[in-house]
């Protein structure tokens, strides 16, 4: 045991449990195993040397683990550890006690992102359309969008009185006001380039052009447009629906869900110095 825990910043942590208690891929359990990258990474093996009190003061990153094959593997396969029988035990604990969403929760209506994209069905729904048949509350709009070079016209073109009480006036008024022409964003390569997905809705759409007329909202991981700031509706006509895709709502995915398994991976006690682990008394 150990006070030490450690929090993994890349992709090896995706590589799933095995183990010869609870066999998985080719039934052989785990074909790979971690280690600390003492050869290479002069910064980790000068990291295990200090004391647990000396560990806490450091404020970058100070140790590498790598991940190295216990017999050969085959192109394809794939790669499995072993998490640790804390783990392991506490897995099959979960899946025995573990009981959906109650029908009252917010999550009573999840469903994956993959889940409805893969039923091949229009997943694209109007404002209207979402009323009598809403997407899951889990799941939201994104529209590829940019800010174009003649926005701060568009916005500075707009008073504040035009603003105030827009959504009382007709869709055609609204739209000679607010409206731009959406076809520039168009999920190709030069587009991908400028652009990500921003949170939109879809007011209208043309199935025949495959078209529509989407509100584009401010995306968080974006700095704040002025018409964000300003409070005015961002719409887009012409817009390309293949421009339009579906996603996880913030801290609305499955690993969100009520009693989502938690649990760290367990190290073997060789890889941890002697300095770092829980001292008892015999």
């Amino acid at each position: 045991d150990s006070k030490v825990l450690l929090c993994p910043q890349t992709n090896a942590a995706l590589a799933n449990h095995c183990s010869a208690r609870m066999p998985c891929g080719s039934n052989e359990g785990p074909n790979a195993a971690l280690r600390w990258a003492t050869d290479w990474d002069e910064t980790t093996a000068a990291t295990l040397k200090l004391s647990l009190e000396e560990l806490t003061e450091q404020t970058n990153r100070g140790l590498t683990l790598e991940l190295y094959a216990l017999r050969d593997i085959l192109p394809g396969e794939e790669i499995f550890l072993d998490y640790g029988e804390g783990w392991e035990g506490a897995w099959l604990d979960h899946v025995d006690n573990w009981k959906p969403p109650n029908k009252r929760s917010e999550f009573s209506s999840y469903q994956g992102v993959t889940d409805i994209l893969d039923r091949k069905e229009d997943f694209i729904r109007t404002i209207t359309e979402e009323k009598t048949n809403p997407l899951p509350a889990n799941i939201m709009t994104g529209c590829i969008y940019w800010e174009t070079d003649d926005v701060d016209e568009w916005v500075e073109s707009i008073g504040e009185d035009d603003v105030e009480d827009w959504k009382l006036h007709d869709d055609e008024t609204i739209l000679e006001k607010f409206g731009r022409p959406g076809n520039k964003f168009a999920d190709t390569e030069e587009g991908k380039t400028f652009a990500e997905y921003w949170p939109c809705a879809v007011y209208m759409k043309d199935e025949a052009s495959r078209t529509a007329v989407v509100r584009i909202y401010q995306t968080p991981s974006a700095e704040d447009t002025d018409w964000g700031t300003e409070d005015i509706p961002r719409f887009l006509t012409d817009y390309p629906m293949s421009s339009i895709s579906l996603f996880q709502r913030p801290y609305k995915s499955d690993q969100h869900l009520p009693n989502a398994f938690r649990h760290h991976i367990g190290l073997h006690d060789d890889l941890f110095p002697e300095q770092w682990k829980t001292q008892t008394n015999a």
